[in-house]
């Protein structure tokens, strides 16, 4: 039996599965009577906000109905150049996230209209496009138009890698004046993010609640204005991040400042 959501008592409906997230799905809780819904991952048409914790978490509004939590990757993208604009100017974007492959990839080789995701996912690098992109300025308006992303889906289970590119406007800085803004941004923002001085792998990401682990071993100044970094992560931060958002709308419906 079908039983709406104001029935039961529900506050808020997070749906985890990244299938429904388009505005007919997320209207539905709320016809069913909840009086939220919070994805876990970018909408594809229309959404009242997207929410990351620790940039835009002030914004929420107790008006908002139909949330976005973000994504792992844009959690993560977001955080990097929040933190990498407070001390230089950035003109442009290029991020490649390098993900595990992921449920809804097959297995084996089949006939798909998507020839590269119809490849078997644990024995290809699999190209595929990444939506961060798109939502991004929703997040960041000052990034609208210099940034595009694109992703790899690569034969590991778990634990994310974000491989990004930036021009910088100026030349004056170096590998460490990068690193150590990052290190100090994750002395202001500890609970999403971190760093890292070690040589680590994809592996020893897994069970971190951060939503990104900056890699300051891998940093690399590449001419006078680029410069490339890397960053780990992994869903269990993602969920934590879920959890935030809901706790924010929770304390705003409370009388809170949310």
């Amino acid at each position: 039996v079908e039983m709406p959501w104001d029935v039961i008592d529900v506050d808020v409906v997070l749906d985890a599965t990244g299938v429904y997230r388009d505005e007919a799905s997320m209207r539905a809780h709320l016809q069913g009577g909840a009086p939220r819904v919070i994805i876990r991952t970018l909408p594809v048409d229309h959404i009242d906000r997207i929410v990351i914790p620790s940039i835009n978490g002030d914004t929420v509004d107790a008006r908002d109905r139909m949330v976005s939590a973000g994504s792992p990757t844009t959690t993560a993208l977001c955080l990097l150049l929040h933190a990498l604009a407070e001390e230089f100017v950035i003109e442009n974007v290029n991020m490649t996230s390098v993900l595990a492959y992921t449920s809804d990839q097959a297995l084996h080789d089949y006939a798909g209209s998507d020839y590269r995701r119809s490849r078997a996912a644990p024995k290809n690098i699999i190209p595929n496009s990444h939506e961060a992109g798109a939502w991004l300025a929703h997040v960041l308006p000052a990034f609208a138009d210099r940034v595009t992303t694109s992703a790899l889906n690569v034969p590991v289970q778990d634990g994310c890698l974000l491989d990004t590119t930036l021009v910088l406007a100026s030349d004056d800085f170096t590998e460490e004046q990068i690193n150590e803004v990052m290190r100090e941004a994750s002395r202001v923002l500890p609970e999403t993010l971190g760093y890292t001085d070690d040589p680590i792998v994809s592996s020893d990401v897994l069970g971190c609640e951060q939503s990104l682990l900056f890699d300051t071993r891998a940093t690399l100044k590449a001419g006078r204005h680029f410069v490339k970094t890397l960053g780990w992560y992994e869903t269990r931060g993602h969920a934590a991040r879920m959890l935030d958002v809901a706790s924010k709308y929770a304390s705003l419906d409370a009388g809170g400042e949310g």
